[in-house]
């Protein structure tokens, strides 16, 4: 009987790690898992448990978009540059990888500048590994850097003053970007191309709502939320799957 009921517990916590990882499209490689989650909840603690981030100046604290009882975003001003350092986060991601987050960005957009969302690496856009932003037209882009020029990767659809849930996926050298994906409409990428070349790596800190192109620091302004990276390519259901319940 005691038995029975081990086996029957080692294959009920399998599944449920299989779900766990199918819901967002990684079923096939044990090895696929999310590296950070920070739902800032006034704080920048990784609810993972792995990568703790600091503020270097002083954010606010707001309304999220979070399931919590009381959903909390982080607040950054680009003007007193104000971001987020995730120390520990050093590992290269020149291979598959993804980041999702909620942002609003405070109105209007400033001319000629970029919205930072999530980035790692600097000195230039050929050896930032990638930097995750939207441009002050409200194109969400994705940047990898390829040591010479970099390459970016980039869909319309951002307006000022507006909550989005976005995301940008990276398997195989393929690019996907994803604007309010739902579960409903298996989330359809709002771009998907490839990427040719080789990819920059670093050791540098991941860094969220700030990027630095080798000539320019540009700081996020608005608010971030239930910021999600991850060692693999999420797929389109998985990511509406994520939204839906975010």
């Amino acid at each position: 009987m005691k038995n029975r009921i081990g086996v029957f517990i080692v294959i009920f916590l399998t599944a449920v790690a299989f779900i766990s990882c199918d819901e967002l499209g990684g079923a096939d490689k044990p090895s696929n898992k999310t590296l950070a989650f920070f739902a800032f909840n006034s704080n920048t603690l990784d609810t993972m448990g792995r990568y703790n981030g600091t503020e270097p100046a002083s954010p606010d604290y707001v309304s999220g978009q979070g399931t919590e009882t009381v959903p909390e975003a982080i607040d950054l001003d680009r003007v007193s540059s104000q971001f987020v350092d995730v120390p520990g986060l050093t590992q290269s991601f020149a291979a598959d990888f993804s980041v999702a987050a909620w942002i609003n960005i405070d109105a209007p957009f400033a001319a000629g500048t970029i919205y930072p969302i999530v980035s790692k690496g600097s000195g230039g856009a050929g050896t930032a590994e990638f930097a995750f932003y939207v441009d002050s037209g409200g194109n969400l882009t994705l940047l990898l850097g390829d040591g010479g020029t970099g390459y970016t990767f980039s869909t319309g659809g951002i307006s000022a003053g507006t909550w989005y849930y976005v995301a940008a996926t990276v398997e195989n050298n393929n690019v996907a970007l994803y604007i309010n994906p739902t579960e409903s409409s298996y989330a359809a990428a709002a771009t998907d191309t490839a990427f040719t070349g080789t990819r920059a790596s670093g050791s540098d800190s991941l860094q969220i709502g700030r990027y630095h192109n080798g000539i320019t620091e540009y700081f996020f302004d608005g608010s971030v939320d239930q910021v999600r990276i991850a060692n693999y390519a999420f797929d389109g259901y998985g990511l509406g799957v994520i939204h839906d319940e975010e």
